[in-house]
Protein backbone atom coordinates (compact mmCIF):
# COMPACT_ATOMS: atom_id res chain seq x y z
CA UNK A 1 0.00 0.00 0.00
CA UNK A 2 2.86 2.38 0.79
CA UNK A 3 4.37 1.61 -2.60
CA UNK A 4 1.05 2.36 -4.31
CA UNK A 5 0.68 5.67 -2.46
CA UNK A 6 4.19 6.69 -3.49
CA UNK A 7 3.49 5.66 -7.08
CA UNK A 8 0.31 7.74 -7.10
CA UNK A 9 2.30 10.76 -5.88
CA UNK A 10 4.87 10.20 -8.63
CA UNK A 11 2.03 10.05 -11.16
CA UNK A 12 0.85 13.47 -10.00
CA UNK A 13 -2.37 12.27 -8.32
CA UNK A 14 -2.99 14.66 -5.44
CA UNK A 15 -5.55 12.59 -3.53
CA UNK A 16 -4.45 8.92 -3.37
CA UNK A 17 -7.29 7.87 -1.04
CA UNK A 18 -9.93 9.24 -3.41
CA UNK A 19 -8.30 7.46 -6.33
CA UNK A 20 -8.24 4.14 -4.44
CA UNK A 21 -11.92 4.53 -3.53
CA UNK A 22 -12.86 5.22 -7.16
CA UNK A 23 -10.80 2.23 -8.31
CA UNK A 24 -12.60 -0.06 -5.85
CA UNK A 25 -15.97 1.35 -6.93
CA UNK A 26 -15.17 0.82 -10.62
CA UNK A 27 -14.16 -2.79 -9.86
CA UNK A 28 -17.54 -3.44 -8.21
CA UNK A 29 -19.39 -1.84 -11.14
CA UNK A 30 -17.37 -3.85 -13.68
CA UNK A 31 -18.09 -7.11 -11.86
CA UNK A 32 -21.81 -6.32 -11.74
CA UNK A 33 -21.95 -5.37 -15.44
CA UNK A 34 -20.17 -8.51 -16.62
CA UNK A 35 -22.43 -10.64 -14.41
CA UNK A 36 -25.46 -8.92 -15.92
CA UNK A 37 -24.25 -9.45 -19.49
CA UNK A 38 -22.69 -12.90 -19.24
CA UNK A 39 -23.85 -14.45 -15.99
CA UNK A 40 -20.47 -16.11 -15.37
CA UNK A 41 -19.05 -15.16 -11.97
CA UNK A 42 -15.61 -16.55 -12.77
CA UNK A 43 -15.39 -14.53 -15.98
CA UNK A 44 -16.68 -11.43 -14.18
CA UNK A 45 -13.93 -11.90 -11.59
CA UNK A 46 -11.28 -12.32 -14.30
CA UNK A 47 -12.45 -9.19 -16.14
CA UNK A 48 -12.51 -7.21 -12.88
CA UNK A 49 -8.98 -8.31 -11.97
CA UNK A 50 -7.87 -7.44 -15.50
CA UNK A 51 -9.45 -3.99 -15.26
CA UNK A 52 -7.73 -3.26 -11.93
CA UNK A 53 -4.40 -4.51 -13.31
CA UNK A 54 -4.81 -2.34 -16.41
CA UNK A 55 -5.51 0.77 -14.32
CA UNK A 56 -2.54 0.08 -12.02
CA UNK A 57 -0.31 -0.54 -15.04
CA UNK A 58 -1.38 2.78 -16.58
CA UNK A 59 -0.63 4.52 -13.27
CA UNK A 60 2.79 2.83 -13.15
CA UNK A 61 3.53 4.00 -16.70
CA UNK A 62 2.35 7.52 -15.92
CA UNK A 63 4.45 7.59 -12.75
CA UNK A 64 7.49 6.29 -14.63
CA UNK A 65 7.05 8.81 -17.43
CA UNK A 66 6.64 11.72 -15.02
CA UNK A 67 9.54 10.53 -12.85
CA UNK A 68 11.81 10.39 -15.89
CA UNK A 69 10.72 13.88 -16.97
CA UNK A 70 11.32 15.32 -13.49
CA UNK A 71 14.67 13.53 -13.14
CA UNK A 72 15.81 14.88 -16.51
CA UNK A 73 14.76 18.42 -15.56
CA UNK A 74 16.22 18.34 -12.06
CA UNK A 75 19.86 19.17 -12.96
CA UNK A 76 18.57 22.36 -14.62
CA UNK A 77 16.60 23.16 -11.46
CA UNK A 78 19.71 22.73 -9.33
CA UNK A 79 21.80 24.88 -11.68
CA UNK A 80 19.14 27.60 -11.60
CA UNK A 81 19.10 27.55 -7.79
CA UNK A 82 22.91 27.67 -7.80
CA UNK A 83 22.94 30.69 -10.15
CA UNK A 84 20.34 32.44 -7.98
CA UNK A 85 22.43 31.81 -4.86
CA UNK A 86 25.57 33.18 -6.56
CA UNK A 87 23.59 36.27 -7.64
CA UNK A 88 22.54 36.85 -4.02
CA UNK A 89 18.83 36.11 -4.52
CA UNK A 90 16.76 34.73 -1.67
CA UNK A 91 15.31 31.24 -1.90
CA UNK A 92 11.82 32.66 -2.40
CA UNK A 93 13.05 34.75 -5.35
CA UNK A 94 14.83 31.70 -6.81
CA UNK A 95 11.65 29.62 -6.45
CA UNK A 96 9.61 32.38 -8.08
CA UNK A 97 11.94 32.41 -11.10
CA UNK A 98 11.52 28.64 -11.51
CA UNK A 99 7.74 28.96 -11.13
CA UNK A 100 7.70 31.49 -13.98
CA UNK A 101 9.74 29.20 -16.29
CA UNK A 102 6.64 27.79 -18.01
CA UNK A 103 8.67 25.43 -20.21
CA UNK A 104 10.00 23.69 -17.09
CA UNK A 105 8.24 20.41 -16.20
CA UNK A 106 8.22 21.24 -12.50
CA UNK A 107 7.15 24.90 -12.82
CA UNK A 108 3.69 24.17 -11.37
CA UNK A 109 5.13 22.56 -8.25
CA UNK A 110 7.43 25.55 -7.70
CA UNK A 111 4.44 27.87 -8.15
CA UNK A 112 2.63 25.93 -5.41
CA UNK A 113 5.74 26.23 -3.22
CA UNK A 114 5.77 30.01 -3.72
CA UNK A 115 2.05 30.20 -2.82
CA UNK A 116 2.70 28.19 0.36
CA UNK A 117 5.53 30.49 1.40
CA UNK A 118 3.61 33.68 0.60
CA UNK A 119 0.62 32.40 2.58
CA UNK A 120 2.76 32.34 5.73
CA UNK A 121 3.93 28.73 5.84
CA UNK A 122 7.43 28.31 7.23
CA UNK A 123 10.24 27.44 4.82
CA UNK A 124 10.76 24.09 6.54
CA UNK A 125 7.11 23.06 6.29
CA UNK A 126 6.69 24.38 2.74
CA UNK A 127 9.75 22.46 1.54
CA UNK A 128 8.45 19.28 3.21
CA UNK A 129 5.15 19.58 1.32
CA UNK A 130 7.05 20.40 -1.88
CA UNK A 131 9.10 17.18 -1.65
CA UNK A 132 6.01 15.11 -0.90
CA UNK A 133 4.38 16.26 -4.16
CA UNK A 134 7.08 14.47 -6.17
CA UNK A 135 7.84 11.34 -4.17
CA UNK A 136 11.29 11.12 -5.80
CA UNK A 137 14.72 10.64 -4.15
CA UNK A 138 16.41 13.43 -6.14
CA UNK A 139 13.78 15.93 -4.99
CA UNK A 140 13.94 14.67 -1.40
CA UNK A 141 17.71 15.23 -1.37
CA UNK A 142 17.40 18.79 -2.67
CA UNK A 143 14.69 19.55 -0.13
CA UNK A 144 16.86 18.22 2.68
CA UNK A 145 19.86 20.27 1.46
CA UNK A 146 17.76 23.44 1.37
CA UNK A 147 16.26 22.77 4.81
CA UNK A 148 19.68 22.19 6.35
CA UNK A 149 21.10 25.29 4.65
CA UNK A 150 18.22 27.43 5.92
CA UNK A 151 18.84 26.13 9.45
CA UNK A 152 22.57 26.88 9.19
CA UNK A 153 22.09 30.40 7.85
CA UNK A 154 22.88 29.77 4.19
CA UNK A 155 26.40 28.33 4.52
CA UNK A 156 27.54 25.91 1.79
CA UNK A 157 24.47 26.23 -0.45
CA UNK A 158 26.31 26.83 -3.74
CA UNK A 159 28.77 23.96 -3.24
CA UNK A 160 25.99 21.54 -2.22
CA UNK A 161 23.80 22.42 -5.20
CA UNK A 162 26.73 22.18 -7.63
CA UNK A 163 27.72 18.77 -6.29
CA UNK A 164 24.18 17.41 -6.54
CA UNK A 165 23.73 18.81 -10.07
CA UNK A 166 26.85 16.98 -11.29
CA UNK A 167 25.75 13.73 -9.64
CA UNK A 168 22.22 14.10 -11.04
CA UNK A 169 23.48 14.45 -14.64
CA UNK A 170 25.62 11.31 -14.35
CA UNK A 171 22.72 9.45 -12.75
CA UNK A 172 20.39 10.52 -15.56
CA UNK A 173 22.68 9.01 -18.22
CA UNK A 174 22.83 5.64 -16.45
CA UNK A 175 19.05 5.51 -15.97
CA UNK A 176 18.38 6.34 -19.62
CA UNK A 177 20.59 3.53 -20.93
CA UNK A 178 19.15 0.83 -18.65
CA UNK A 179 15.50 1.80 -19.08
CA UNK A 180 15.82 1.82 -22.87
CA UNK A 181 17.14 -1.76 -22.81
CA UNK A 182 14.61 -3.21 -20.37
CA UNK A 183 11.44 -1.46 -21.57
CA UNK A 184 10.61 -3.69 -24.52
CA UNK A 185 11.36 -6.87 -22.54
CA UNK A 186 8.88 -5.94 -19.79
CA UNK A 187 6.23 -4.90 -22.30
CA UNK A 188 6.45 -8.23 -24.14
CA UNK A 189 6.26 -10.24 -20.90
CA UNK A 190 3.17 -8.39 -19.69
CA UNK A 191 1.48 -8.81 -23.07
CA UNK A 192 2.11 -12.56 -22.88
CA UNK A 193 0.32 -12.67 -19.51
CA UNK A 194 -2.70 -10.72 -20.79
CA UNK A 195 -3.13 -12.37 -24.21
CA UNK A 196 -4.83 -15.65 -23.09
CA UNK A 197 -7.55 -13.70 -21.26
CA UNK A 198 -8.44 -11.77 -24.38
CA UNK A 199 -8.97 -15.10 -26.14
CA UNK A 200 -11.08 -16.44 -23.24
CA UNK A 201 -13.27 -13.32 -23.27
CA UNK A 202 -13.88 -13.72 -27.01
CA UNK A 203 -14.68 -17.44 -27.05
CA UNK A 204 -16.94 -17.22 -23.97
CA UNK A 205 -19.46 -15.22 -26.02
CA UNK A 206 -20.72 -18.48 -27.57
CA UNK A 207 -23.36 -20.21 -25.42
CA UNK A 208 -21.73 -23.67 -25.55
CA UNK A 209 -18.39 -22.23 -24.42
CA UNK A 210 -20.09 -20.25 -21.65
CA UNK A 211 -21.64 -23.47 -20.32
CA UNK A 212 -18.20 -25.08 -20.22
CA UNK A 213 -16.74 -22.19 -18.25
CA UNK A 214 -19.72 -22.32 -15.87
CA UNK A 215 -19.14 -26.02 -15.07
CA UNK A 216 -17.19 -26.93 -11.88
CA UNK A 217 -14.20 -28.05 -13.97
CA UNK A 218 -14.29 -24.88 -16.06
CA UNK A 219 -14.52 -22.69 -12.97
CA UNK A 220 -11.62 -24.51 -11.32
CA UNK A 221 -9.38 -24.26 -14.38
CA UNK A 222 -10.24 -20.58 -14.90
CA UNK A 223 -9.55 -19.70 -11.27
CA UNK A 224 -6.25 -21.60 -11.37
CA UNK A 225 -5.29 -19.76 -14.56
CA UNK A 226 -6.31 -16.43 -13.04
CA UNK A 227 -4.20 -17.06 -9.93
CA UNK A 228 -1.23 -18.10 -12.10
CA UNK A 229 -1.62 -14.97 -14.23
CA UNK A 230 -1.72 -12.69 -11.17
CA UNK A 231 1.41 -14.34 -9.72
CA UNK A 232 3.18 -14.21 -13.10
CA UNK A 233 2.28 -10.54 -13.58
CA UNK A 234 3.54 -9.73 -10.10
CA UNK A 235 6.81 -11.59 -10.70
CA UNK A 236 7.31 -9.86 -14.06
CA UNK A 237 6.77 -6.48 -12.39
CA UNK A 238 9.09 -7.18 -9.45
CA UNK A 239 11.87 -8.90 -11.40
CA UNK A 240 11.84 -6.27 -14.14
CA UNK A 241 11.87 -3.33 -11.76
CA UNK A 242 15.12 -1.44 -11.51
CA UNK A 243 15.10 0.72 -8.38
CA UNK A 244 18.06 3.06 -8.63
CA UNK A 245 17.40 5.00 -5.45
CA UNK A 246 15.24 4.64 -2.38
CA UNK A 247 13.55 7.53 -0.64
CA UNK A 248 15.62 8.15 2.48
CA UNK A 249 14.40 11.55 3.62
CA UNK A 250 10.65 10.98 3.01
Amino acid sequence: MLNLNNQLKQAGIKNPLRFQFLLALSAVVTFALVMELDGLAVLALAVTVGEVALVLESIARRASSRSIAVTEAWPSVLESLESAAIAGLSLLEAFRELAEAHSLVVAREFAELVVDLESGLTMDAALAQFGARFGLPCCDLTVEILRQVVRSGGQGLVAALRSQAEAARQHELVIGEIQAKQGWVLGTAKLAVAAPWVVIALVSVRAENARLYASPTGVGITLAGLAASVVAFRFVTLLGKVEFDRRVFA
